[in-house]
């Protein structure tokens, strides 16, 4: 989303360049009547959209979560949270006992 977040603006011209084209062969073809303008236009048609997709699916694969999240990444994004709570002091440091005197916490 690189374009959308630097220039919207740019990002709207394109899709209004790209849809005003479209409409504009595919009434040119409707006012022609030409089969082989037909067989054009449809293949404008898919290329436009093809293209379209494979844009956005290479912007949205830098940052799309994937559908299933791995264990491995659950296990580091749940240390790095306790890390951050720690820094912060927001959760107190676990506490051992000592093994001689259980009633005396040992603090490390």
């Amino acid at each position: 989303m690189r374009l959308i977040d630097k220039a919207p603006a740019l990002f709207l011209t394109i899709c209004f360049v790209v849809l005003y084209t479209t409409i504009a062969v595919e009434a040119a073809m409707l006012a022609s009547g030409m089969l082989a303008l037909m067989w054009v236009t449809f293949g404008l048609v898919v290329v436009v959209a093809g293209g379209i997709c494979a844009w956005m699916f290479h912007l949205l694969g830098d940052g799309a979560p994937s559908a299933v999240p791995s264990p491995v990444a659950e296990a580091e994004d749940e240390l790095r949270r306790r890390d951050r709570q720690l820094e912060l002091g927001a959760v107190a440091r676990p506490v051992k006992l000592h093994p001689v005197n259980a009633r005396q916490p040992v603090l490390h």
